[in-house]
């Protein structure tokens, strides 16, 4: 990873951790255009993480979130519990707390009496450690 990608991955956590998921989306594409190998797909579930928040939060659209969050998971998972500093078995954990909360909405079938907890919206845990 260059400098360069190194100052946009950790942008997209810094937004992404700000709650502004549709900036941390792009923020990761930038890298994810760049790189190559299995660290695509790395940056591909951190993308569709961000857009999975992005629709529960802005758009309002539980299927679109409960999509993005499963593709997101399904490609993260394969890195274990850490990967590039990012604790991954935590986060992973909130995302489906967030999964079930989006299938139930969209059982439910509307949006009254839905309300976001935005301080439980999970945040990316870094460390310099990988």
């Amino acid at each position: 990873m260059t400098e360069e990608q190194k100052e946009l991955f950790l942008r997209g956590i810094e937004e992404f951790n700000n709650r502004d998921f549709f900036e941390a989306h792009d923020t990761w594409e930038e890298v994810w255009d760049e790189i190559t190998g299995d660290t695509r797909k790395f940056y591909q579930g951190l993308i569709h993480l961000a857009v999975g928040f992005y629709h529960l939060t802005v758009n309002v659209n539980p299927k679109g979130g409960f999509s993005q969050l499963g593709k997101g998971t399904e490609k993260l998972t394969p890195y274990g519990d850490s990967f590039l500093g990012v604790e991954l078995k935590e986060l992973l954990g909130k995302v489906q707390t967030w999964r079930n909360f989006a299938e139930k909405w969209l059982e439910q079938g509307n949006n009254e009496g839905i309300k976001i907890d935005f301080k439980s919206i999970p945040k990316i845990e870094f460390s310099e450690k990988d």
